[in-house]
Order: C-alpha cells, then sequence, then structure tokens
C-alpha cells in the first residue's frame, strides 16, 4: 500500500461557466457550492427526488476566472450532467460544456505526496504544478492534465518505485482505500448516508435541493437500513456475492484482492465475521466513519439519539 501508483482515470471534465454558476449548482446538488473560493475543491451529488444518486462529481474552484467551475465525473456521466443538469439551468447564468481538451490522471500512495508539497496541494485545497491543476486528497493526487500533454507527464510520473495502471487497477486501489465508486456503492437506491458520504459530499446546513428530504428524513428521524464497510476478505467473494437474508442480508459490491466493499446491516460492527457461500469476510471499517458531518447542528437532538 506505500508503492505508488499512476494512471489515466476514467474521469471527464465538465466546465461550468457563467455568473450564476455557483448558485445554481448550490441550488441543485448535495453540497454548499456558493461559497467555494478559488483554489478549492469539493465532492457533491445530483440526486433524483428520492434521494438516489443520479451523478457524482468533484467541483474545482481555479484560481481564475471566478466564474468558471470545473466538474470531474465519471466518463459515462458526462451526458448526464451536460445535458442532463445543464437542462435544469432555466434563465440562470450557467453553461455546461465537455472539455475534451482536459484529462485526469491519478497518483496514489508516496509519490502522490511529493507532487501534493510541490504543488503547494493540501486535502481539499487545488495547487498549480509546471501549470497543471493538482487536487489534493487524503489518498493522493489528481492532476488536471491536457490531453496533448498526457504522454509527457505519464513519463514523467514513471519514476523507479512507480508504477503505472489502467482504469482497473486505479479502481482497485480506490477499493483498498475505502473509496466507493459509482454505479457499484453509489447507486440507486442507497442513500447518501448509507454509502457514507454525508461528511464528504453533503452539507446538511444549506438551501434546498432535490432529494433533501430524503437525506434529512434519514439524518434526523430513522437510522441507514445498511452501511457501507470495508472488508477484509477470503474465498471466491464477487461483486454481488450475498450472505444473510432479509435486513440481515450483506451486499459484496466491489472486490480487489483481499479488499472489499459491501453493504451490511446497521448492527454489525467493526471486527464482525460474516460468512457466505465459499467465502467470509471481516469488517476493517465503515466508509466516512473517521469524519465528521458537515453542518449539523450538536445541539439538535435526533429521533435516533433520544433513549
Amino acid at each position: 500500500m506505500t508503492s505508488t501508483i499512476f494512471g489515466i482515470a476514467d474521469r471527464s471534465v465538465v466546465e461550468i461557466a457563467g455568473q450564476d454558476a455557483r448558485t445554481f449548482l448550490d441550488a441543485t446538488l448535495t453540497q454548499r457550492i456558493a461559497d467555494l473560493v478559488a483554489q478549492t475543491w469539493r465532492s457533491a451529488l445530483w440526486l433524483d427526488l428520492h434521494g438516489a444518486p443520479l451523478a457524482v462529481m468533484d467541483l474545482v474552484a481555479p484560481d481564475a476566472p471566478a466564474d468558471v467551475l470545473l466538474a470531474i465525473v465519471p466518463a459515462e456521466l458526462v451526458d448526464v450532467v451536460v445535458d442532463g443538469l445543464g437542462g435544469r439551468t432555466f434563465l440562470a447564468d450557467a453553461r455546461l460544456q465537455a472539455r475534451d481538451d482536459l484529462r485526469v490522471l491519478v497518483v496514489r500512495g508516496e509519490g502522490a505526496s511529493d507532487i501534493a508539497a510541490a504543488a503547494g496541494a493540501a486535502e481539499g485545497t487545488v495547487g498549480r504544478l509546471n501549470g497543471v491543476l493538482v487536487l489534493g486528497r487524503a489518498t493522493g493526487v489528481d492532476l488536471v492534465v491536457a490531453t496533448d500533454d498526457v504522454p509527457a507527464w505519464l513519463e514523467r510520473l514513471d519514476v523507479p518505485g512507480a508504477r503505472r495502471v489502467d482504469a482497473l487497477g486505479l479502481r482497485a486501489r480506490d477499493i483498498a482505500d475505502g473509496v466507493p465508486g459509482w454505479g457499484c456503492e453509489i447507486t440507486a437506491p442507497h442513500l447518501p448516508e448509507e454509502v457514507g458520504l454525508l461528511p464528504t459530499h453533503v452539507h446538511l446546513d444549506k438551501g434546498c435541493y432535490p432529494g433533501q428530504e430524503a437525506v434529512a428524513r434519514m439524518w434526523m428521524l430513522g437510522r441507514p437500513r445498511r452501511r457501507l464497510a470495508r472488508l477484509d476478505v477470503t474465498g471466491s467473494a464477487i461483486a454481488g456475492s450475498e450472505a444473510g437474508e432479509g435486513r440481515d442480508r450483506t451486499l459484496v459490491t466491489s472486490v480487489a484482492g483481499p479488499h472489499a466493499l459491501g453493504f451490511v446491516p446497521p448492527a454489525v460492527q467493526v471486527g464482525d465475521r460474516i460468512d457466505g457461500e465459499g467465502w467470509a469476510a471481516v469488517v476493517a471499517g465503515f466508509v466516512g466513519e473517521a469524519r465528521e458531518v458537515v453542518g449539523h447542528n450538536p445541539g439538535m437532538t435526533r429521533r435516533r439519539d433520544r433513549t
């Protein structure tokens, strides 16, 4: 887990320009975007009215110009974001277009720390290195590179101790790091809290947005019906493997070697063992558990907190 890996991410860049870009996104997405300042980025979800995800993205505010944001989205969601989200702008001055001239490179491991330090990109901030945007993450860095410059950057990243991997290799690292993936964990009918995304993709104290009622109802009045766990697996577990039934059902959603992600019943705790047919798993942790939920008023008593 300490060696450096790098590669071209299966993600695309969408530009959102216009004086109403921030307010439009703030009213549509789960994250607070209106106060997104230059040289920072935040993750967000676009939900349907029932709280199920329609898209996931990272919203990046470069240093200039002030009325242009970049959305980094799974490549398969470009048309959904440009046409679907873009079709909701109505009279707002917010224009969405795919930026085919930009690609996203991912670096994870020890070498990512060196790049982050050189670019001045701490977690949640945007730095620059030789004209390239560098997004600092807890798990490494992402580079937004001109498409024509990608070969040169891949050569530059190919240093002793580093290994280039494909999109599947990058996904395997995400699974080991406990990062949910689009279409695997971030998918209907799972609500953001069930996927562990409240701390990173949702702001609980902002204006209304589609799906907010479902998010708030679970946070204030209910409990997650399932939780996304990091699993250490043995045997023949694959994506789709199940154990138990009904409310006690476990569903494995992603597997990479001995590491996996899966939805487990709410009563399951770290260290518990789950036995399936031909496979077993031990719960190593839960996605999002170590992060503070943004926007929550700790002085407000939720129904789930009452004795």
